[in-house]
């Protein structure tokens, strides 16, 4: 999880989308994991409803 925090954190920094962030992450683990909902919602603060929301649409 540790790799993933650094991921979200890289781009949330350059001011990416959250599809855009959802995106890398599937990149670079293959799928979206769980767990990374919550700290992607903090980030981008928004609620992890609205994450897992917008992960859930485009799925």
């Amino acid at each position: 999880m540790v790799h993933l925090d650094a991921l979200i954190e890289r781009h949330v920094s350059c001011g990416r989308s959250l599809v855009a962030i959802l995106h890398a992450i599937q990149d670079d683990a293959g799928y979206v994991p769980p767990g990374c909902i919550a700290p992607l919602a903090k980030a981008l603060n928004l609620s992890r409803a609205e994450v897992h929301g917008v992960l859930t649409y485009y799925h």
